[in-house]
């Protein structure tokens, strides 16, 4: 793998967009060597660092369940499956540690070029 990613890269650095008729070569290279970036590598680890810490967030006990029930929390689009903890009773309050789900539109690690996909 680091063979043909260092291939990859001196081919991009040695010809640049310099191939004739390349049948996608150029967007090929791009795409492979997009994590060579520094500041894309940097910006996609933190923000998953600070994903993966997730945060704590307050659920209220729903009505008409005990202590050991099941029951689902919907939060930022992703589903919990918790169970009322012992000793609560309906409308009490309790904390839950969550993970955030990716920011996947946000940060991208390769900056791919739309005519990777044909799209230029």
């Amino acid at each position: 793998e680091s063979e043909l990613s260092e291939l990859c890269l001196w081919l991009r650095n040695e010809f640049g967009h310099g191939f004739q008729e390349d049948d996608g070569l150029n967007a090929f290279l791009q795409a492979v060597t997009a994590s060579e970036v520094y500041e894309n590598f940097l910006s996609v680890m933190f923000s998953e660092v600070s994903r993966q810490a997730g945060e704590t967030v307050e659920v209220v006990v729903p009505p008409d369940l005990s202590p050991g029930d099941p029951f689902q929390v919907n939060y930022l689009g992703v589903r919990y499956d918790l169970h009322v903890p012992e000793n609560l009773q309906a409308g009490d309050t309790f904390h839950v540690s969550v993970s955030l789900p990716p920011k996947l539109d946000l940060v991208s690690l390769f900056a791919v070029p739309d005519s990777f996909y044909g799209l230029d």
